[in-house]
Formats: C-alpha cells, sequence, structure tokens
C-alpha cells in the first residue's frame, strides 16, 4: 500500500512539473496570477482565456492583441432572439438553441461564417467593458453572413438597435 501511495505521489508531482514547466512557470519570476487569469501555452494543451487578460510564458500580464495576434477587421452587427430575425416562434421546441446545439448567452455566443469553427474565441476591443471583457465564442451561424462578418447576440433589442453594424477589430484567440 505505501509503495502504490509513494508511485502516485511521484506521478503527480511529475505531472504538476510538467504543467508548471510548458506553461513557463517559474517560482523565482512568477508574478501573483490567479489561475482563473492564466492561458497555458503548453503543447497539446487546450488553450483556456476566461479574463480579458493573458499570461505570457514570462507570467507578465499582459492585454489582448498585443500578444503576438494581428488584428482582424469584422462587420459586427447584433442579433435578438425574435421571430423575425432568427424565423422561430418562442413557441419552438428548440428555440433559443444555436447551430453548435447550445443555448444563446448574452455576452458569450457569436455568430460567424463556417469559416471559423465552433469553439472559437474572439476577443473584439469594442466590448473590453462588457461583462465577459469583450471574449465571445463562435456558437452560431447565420444565413446572412459571410467572411469577416460577426453577428453577437443580444438579448434586449434595444441595444441590438442602438448597436446597429460596425466595422470593428477582432482577434481570434484559438
Amino acid at each position: 500500500m505505501k509503495k502504490k501511495l509513494t508511485t502516485i505521489y511521484v506521478i503527480s508531482m511529475l505531472v504538476v512539473s510538467l504543467l508548471a514547466f510548458y506553461s513557463g512557470w517559474t517560482l523565482r519570476d512568477s508574478v501573483p496570477v490567479p489561475a482563473e487569469k492564466v492561458e497555458l501555452n503548453a503543447p497539446n494543451l487546450p488553450s483556456t482565456i476566461i479574463t480579458p487578460e493573458l499570461a505570457n510564458r514570462d507570467n507578465k500580464v499582459i492585454s489582448r492583441g498585443e500578444n503576438d495576434r494581428k488584428a482582424k477587421k469584422f462587420i459586427v452587427s447584433a442579433y435578438t432572439l425574435r421571430e423575425e430575425e432568427c424565423g422561430r416562434p418562442n413557441t419552438y421546441p428548440n428555440f433559443g438553441k444555436t447551430a453548435s446545439g447550445v443555448q444563446v448567452t448574452p455576452w458569450q455566443t457569436i455568430a460567424a461564417s463556417r469559416s471559423i469553427p465552433f469553439g472559437t474565441k474572439v476577443y473584439i476591443p469594442y466590448f473590453k467593458s462588457a461583462p465577459n471583457g469583450g471574449v465571445f465564442i463562435v456558437e452560431d451561424r447565420g444565413g446572412a453572413i459571410d467572411e469577416n462578418e460577426l453577428d453577437v447576440y443580444m438579448a434586449n433589442l434595444s441595444d441590438a438597435k442602438a448597436f446597429g453594424r460596425q466595422e470593428l477589430d477582432g482577434y481570434i484567440l484559438n
């Protein structure tokens, strides 16, 4: 039993060490960054970005777009779940479901062309003070969405109309 526990301890320490190595973390150089604000840059690990800040390999906190990503111009519009827009009444069995199969979520869901895969995170600096920090997830498609166009889901029709259609910078994060 003691040998088994020792083996488990050694393996867990090895895993932690590898994760620390691939994320660039060191005791000497570390800057206290809450775990939810860290992006792992390890190969074969998914990139997880939760807040408007990223941690690079040196654990320096930098803002989005300054980390070797180039801004791309998008024509951004907004949509709601009104029947006139989505073509389905609110009594429809799958009302509010996106093309990817998830429920639309304000400040998260965006629709994009098929050239941007579902699950792709897109940072739009225009929305940096929004609850999502400007990070959206491609979860929907739209019949009228062409290349370099995004459609942001908004729960409120007046907000969507006020936003209108704008040319904005965006960054593909993954």
